[in-house]
């Protein structure tokens, strides 16, 4: 081979090898959340240096969703899930466990229950996603570090706002139909309760009582409501204890943002509290 064959051959390598390492920095993370609110969170820490689907459809009870062949190959294709954890996504296979982010670990107390509706829950969260992504994808570490805590100080603020607002709180204690806000309950010293309505069970006569009881004792006068429910399963504590419904949407189904999604749920628990 002559030296200027050589010279051009040595540097179309080079120039396929530069390419070669552009492509792989160019590659965009895939990340999957198993619900909206997560989806949300991990969308805007990651931006442009990954896509991020959402597994459960928004409208859907998460209770009742389940895994079909195309889910399985998206979470096998995809190189990190952001999920509650603690059993909440029952459907998970054990091979993708090594990939999965988790809000809330196995074992933990309340493990079931959302952890996205809680600030300080989502705090911790948002840390662990970071950390997992710059392992993915190092170059782009001090964005996903940056976006991550102005996502955190966002939440933390809202969360303080929530806290701050307490004093004029006339009650502690609320009445949810479905009971996915211990957590929330948990970190400003609420009592929830809860789990009055379950997916599409009606109210037996035995629960009903001992709604009605704790109703008169703690002197309630709303209930919080999913929007995914059939009013006709709560409608007897609605019309007979006289209870004004307030729906709060956990799984965030419209929600442009994170931050906008907490802010909306806080809200709207200041109008039970």
């Amino acid at each position: 081979m002559s030296k200027p064959t050589s010279l051009i051959f040595l540097l179309v390598l080079s120039l396929s090898i530069l390419a070669q390492r552009g492509e792989a920095r160019e590659k965009k993370l895939s990340i999957i959340a198993s619900v909206r609110p997560l989806a949300l969170a991990a969308k805007e820490i990651v931006g442009e240096r990954g896509e991020v689907t959402t597994l459960m459809e928004s409208v859907a009870d998460p209770h009742v969703f389940e895994l079909r062949p195309s889910h399985v190959v998206t979470i096998e294709q995809s190189d990190l899930l952001f999920l509650n954890g603690g059993g909440f996504e029952f459907w998970l296979p054990e091979r993708a466990a090594s990939k999965a982010v988790a809000l809330i670990a196995e074992g933990d107390k309340g493990s079931h229950e959302p952890g996205w509706v809680d600030p300080g829950t989502m705090r911790v969260g948002i840390e662990k996603l970071v950390t997992k992504l710059c392992l993915l994808q190092e170059e782009g570490c001090k964005e996903f570090r940056d976006r991550g805590e102005a996502l955190k100080k966002d939440i933390l603020s809202l969360g303080d706002q929530f806290k701050a607002a307490s004093s004029a709180w006339r009650k502690r204690t609320f009445l949810s139909a479905h009971s996915v806000w211990g957590r929330l309950a948990e970190g400003y010293h609420l009592e929830q309760l809860g789990g009055i309505v379950e997916c599409e069970e009606r109210v037996s006569p035995a629960e009903f009582a001992k709604i009605s009881k704790l109703v008169k004792e703690k002197g309630l006068t709303h209930i919080i409501v999913e929007p995914w429910m059939r009013e006709s399963n709560y409608e007897s504590l609605v019309m007979d204890l006289h209870l004004v419904p307030v729906k709060i949407d956990s799984i965030g189904s419209t929600a442009p943002s994170y931050r906008e999604y907490l802010e909306d749920t806080l809200n709207r628990f200041r109008q039970v509290l």
